[in-house]
């Protein structure tokens, strides 16, 4: 029956009298496209971004805030000449200061985060996230840190009740900076998921001291709410 399917199909094409290796062969050069189709239609879709691009002007007269610290009486805001990706900003603030913008409302629901920065030795950047128990009764807000690195996720020093640390490899572009994929519920499994929390949305998002970043991408991905396989 299915080689009798596969040899319909390929007449159906114009293509007759193939040996039965060959319909095998374009039966799946057809599936391949019919695939990568569908996935392409249930992809990632910008829902929003966090721009810079009302620079000279300071974040702190484009939704942002400052979070805790003292910004001093010099901070600086301007466009990094070495950035590998358009939009960027350098932002010059204590290292004890950390400034924080909420999300737009079509932002928190978006699942993937995506963004360049070239860490300080003194960066921290932070996302708040809201979480729900497994059975869906009981929501809290929590913090996740991301920084650069390679090991294994783990509660944030005196912040154990509050706060995850989860290091990124992320890709190198040039002159220091690099490029971070962050797929929010995957984010959120390996830290408070392993105390039985859920992702359910992004609120905030918090940068500390002397960072350079990009524009700031907010995506919904109806391919990994299909297929919650995505890492």
């Amino acid at each position: 029956m299915i080689v009798s399917a596969l040899s319909t199909l390929a007449v159906s094409f114009g293509i007759r009298y193939l040996p039965l290796h060959e319909v095998v062969i374009f039966a799946l050069l057809v599936f391949a496209l019919v695939f990568f189709a569908v996935k392409s239609w249930l992809g990632w879709r910008l829902l929003s971004e966090i721009r810079f691009d009302y620079l000279p002007q300071s974040p702190l007269e484009n939704g942002w805030r400052r979070a805790y610290g003292e910004l001093g009486t010099n901070p600086r805001w301007s466009n990094p000449a070495d950035a590998p990706v358009a939009g960027s900003i350098s932002i010059e603030i204590p290292s004890g200061c950390a400034i924080e913008t909420s999300v737009t409302p079509n932002a928190t629901v978006a699942i993937r985060l995506v963004y360049s920065a070239n860490y300080s030795n003194e960066t921290m950047f932070f996302i708040k996230v809201e979480l729900s128990s497994q059975d869906g009764r009981t929501t809290v807000q929590k913090w996740m840190k991301l920084v650069v690195g390679e090991r294994d996720p783990f509660p944030t020093g005196n912040y154990e009740t509050m706060e995850w640390t989860l290091p990124l490899r992320g890709k190198a572009l040039r002159n220091g900076w690099r490029t971070f994929d962050v797929v929010l519920p995957d984010a959120v499994r390996r830290t408070w998921g392993t105390l039985g929390f859920k992702f359910r949305r992004i609120i905030v998002v918090r940068i500390r001291a002397k960072t350079e970043v990009s524009p700031l991408q907010f995506y919904e991905g109806l391919w990994h709410r299909a297929t919650k396989t995505r890492s």
